[in-house]
């Protein structure tokens, strides 16, 4: 019995070796393990609330440069388009495969066959994205953007029409529509070009100086698996969206700044620098009374129609209505003060669509008032869709001009009356028909003088002066102005029409003297100094 204990006694003493052997070598392995953490800790001193679940990859603490675009691709197809799930879902994984042939980095594609959903619809029509916008600065959104894509029937049996749009979460921007046709057996390439075309980066503005806008884009830093897939590229486009936040961080609204656009140069590591194109001073620096931060989200021009609403606000039983503004001429120029390429009317609903000049991908819309009055000037990307625009017609300054038009037009009549009175003159004078010479005098004489052409347009244009004063409206505008001097100019030229010439060969029943100042008159040929003996014979003693 004695051997049996001392045999068990043995083999308790080699475990526990065993044991603290086999302790001190995990020990060793994992040097930074705490003791404590090996030990379960009991229930009760657990934390009653669930922890926070860890920062994905791509959060906030990665420059924005660095950050991809995480992007889900809804896609449905018309119910006149043989095109079942397998089918469509086998050509999203293969457009997924494209696009990281063709872009890379910047974009993380996630797709989604929509067939029956709220997106299976004609997304084309809709004015704002169909959700809510709801949500904070701290919000971590489950995408970036999302895009909808919907096939309809194409041209002819073997392709397809495919439109698209791009949603925004960060502006709660629902970008244009865009269209490509794509054939049936190459859909995926159809898709990514379809989706090139709407894709808009968007950067944060870091800086504005000199004209020159800074932006810091994102996954500009990351690197793309082509030139084609560049995030950006010099000569890009980008439009400044403000977004509007209550004190406590709480998204309100976002705003598109109008008539503005930025035009990207050469990216460096700093950022880009765009030019400022646009219709107001200082797009960029102006004030608003809640708390805003300015994006940019880029804009690719396309070919396609651009729809124009002018209206205007007038007063009806005391409140402002808006009206059509309609009957008025439109031109398309050059931007900002090039030719114009074209020339338009609007409706009696105050619209108008117009294709983009060929050869400008970026021109000025410039309303016109009175034939001469421009009534506004905004330069409009092409493809962009604008929202109404509201023009003051300026009735009292257009009134004033139409009033100056006539009465240029009355100086002209009076010039053109007195040119063929003095052409028959002459031609009179030539063949000393005095009789009908003496006539044409007469009626020469029944014209107006210059005299009260230039004190005419004097009092209008001091009193436009006053009124413009009084009234505070625009009156003597600076199309005014230069129909003033016009008009000016016309009547110095009125008065600067002699007769005399005539009045003394018929004195003198004579065509010599016409016919001297007619020769003095020659190109090259100075006009004789009379001597003071011409000017007065000498007296007859």
């Amino acid at each position: 019995m004695r051997k049996y204990h001392w045999f068990q006694s043995f083999l308790l003493a080699l475990h526990l070796a065993c044991f603290s052997t086999l302790t001190m070598a995990q020990t060793t392995a994992d040097p930074k393990q705490s003791t404590s953490a090996q030990i379960p800790a009991p229930e009760s001193s657990k934390p009653s609330v669930p922890e926070k679940a860890s920062k994905p990859a791509e959060s906030n603490d990665i420059s924005l440069e660095r950050q991809a675009y995480r992007i889900e691709i809804r896609f449905s197809v018309a119910e006149n388009v043989a095109l079942d799930s397998s089918t469509a879902n086998q050509c999203l994984i293969d457009l997924k495969s494209l696009s990281e042939r063709v872009v890379g980095q910047p974009w993380k594609l996630q797709t989604r066959w929509a067939e029956g959903e709220t997106w299976d619809a004609d997304f084309d029509l809709w004015q704002q994205w169909p959700e809510p916008i709801e949500y904070d600065r701290k919000t971590r959104f489950p995408f970036d953007k999302i895009w909808l894509i919907r096939a309809r029937p194409g041209s002819d049996t073997t392709s397809l029409e495919l439109i698209g749009r791009e949603f925004d979460y960060r502006t709660g921007i629902l970008g244009p529509v865009r269209r490509r046709s794509a054939s049936l057996n190459d859909l995926p390439r159809g898709m990514l070009l379809l989706s090139k075309d709407i894709f808009r980066p968007l950067a944060d503005v870091i800086g504005n100086e000199g004209g020159q806008v800074r932006l810091r884009v994102q996954g500009s830093g990351l690197k793309s698996a082509s030139p084609e897939g560049a995030t950006v590229r010099p000569g890009q486009y980008f439009q400044l969206v403000r977004l509007f936040y209550e004190r406590s961080g709480k998204f309100i609204a976002s705003s598109i700044e109008p008539w503005t656009y930025l035009k990207a140069a050469t990216p460096d590591d700093s950022g880009v620098s765009c030019q400022i194109i646009s219709s107001f001073r200082d797009p960029v620096g102006r004030k608003y009374k809640q708390t805003n931060k300015l994006v940019a989200l880029a804009y690719n021009p396309s070919d396609t129609a651009t729809q124009l609403q002018f209206s205007q606000l007038i007063q009806s039983n005391g409140a402002s209505v808006k009206h059509p503004v309609a009957g008025y001429k439109v031109e398309i120029h050059r931007w900002p003060d090039g030719e114009v390429a074209s020339t338009h009317l609007t409706d009696r609903e105050g619209k108008l669509t117009i294709d983009p000049p060929v050869g400008l991908e970026f021109f000025g819309v410039r309303l016109v008032g009175g034939s001469i009055e421009p009534l506004l000037d905004v330069p409009i990307l092409a493809g962009d869709q604008v929202p109404a625009i509201l023009a003051d017609t300026k009735p009292s300054a257009v009134e004033f001009e139409q009033k100056l038009i006539a009465f240029r037009d009355e100086i002209l009549d009076g010039i053109a009356r007195r040119l063929i009175i003095e052409a028959r003159a002459a031609d009179r004078t030539k063949a000393e028909d005095w009789d009908s010479v003496d006539g044409l005098l007469r009626a020469w004489k029944t014209t107006p003088q210059g005299s009260a052409y230039s004190s005419r347009i004097s009092e209008w244009k001091v009193s436009a002066q006053k009124r413009q004063i009084q009234e505070k409206k625009a009156i003597y505008t600076q199309a005014a102005q230069a129909l003033t001097a016009e008009i000016e100019a016309l009547a110095s030229r009125y008065e600067g029409q002699e007769i005399e010439i005539f009045e003394e060969s018929l004195q003198k029943r004579s065509s010599s003297p016409y016919l001297r100042e007619l020769s003095d008159r020659e190109p090259g040929k100075a006009k004789p100094k009379s001597t003071s003996t011409e000017k007065a014979a000498p007296k007859s003693k």
